[in-house]
């Protein structure tokens, strides 16, 4: 409609995202901003708030943070993830413009996924008797994982470290290794 702002700058992306990351490194991508006005325009990029995003200083075609018209300006988005959990934030961007752009930013990796049987069927077994049973699994998810088998009056874990001690759980009168 008429009263719909136009936009001064255009972001490419428009959704920073981040997918495939581990714990300890740093992870980058670059944010490109093209002004799409027939006049020269300031701009001003307000960083994340989370710890884990941050901005690096943008790279601008001429002097003093002015962007030409069809002219694109590029920052560098940083990611240090703490965990293997999904994040979110956003950058703001600010122009003389009475409206806002704000650029999300997100982190999911997409999650491990275990083929393993919702019941796991051990068949006869006399009383007192040991019986083996081996159930083959497989991650045939997009990322890596670490899973363990645990009691389900252990469940949910605060630190998973803490009651995965050892490759063995028992829930009498089952014992899983």
């Amino acid at each position: 409609s008429a009263d719909d702002p136009v936009p001064v700058f255009l972001a490419k992306p428009s959704v920073v995202v981040f997918t495939d990351y581990s714990v300890g490194h740093v992870y980058e991508t670059t944010l490109e901003l093209k002004n799409l006005t027939s006049a020269s325009r300031h701009v001003r990029v307000i960083p994340p708030t989370t710890p884990y995003f941050s901005i690096g200083l943008g790279r601008f075609p001429g002097e003093g943070g002015v962007v030409a018209p069809g002219m694109s300006c590029k920052y560098t988005v940083r990611f240090a993830p703490d965990s293997l959990g999904d994040y979110e934030d956003f950058i703001v961007v600010e122009t003389q413009a009475e409206h806002l752009l704000v650029v999300p930013i997100t982190a999911r990796r997409p999650p491990p996924v275990l083929t393993l049987p919702r019941v796991l069927d051990c068949g006869y077994c006399l009383i007192g008797g040991v019986k083996f049973v081996e159930f083959l699994c497989q991650n045939v998810g997009l990322s890596a994982g670490t899973f363990c088998i645990i009691p389900k009056n252990q469940w949910p874990a605060s630190n998973l470290r803490s009651v995965a001690k050892t490759y063995f759980s028992e829930q009498p009168p089952f014992a899983v290794s």
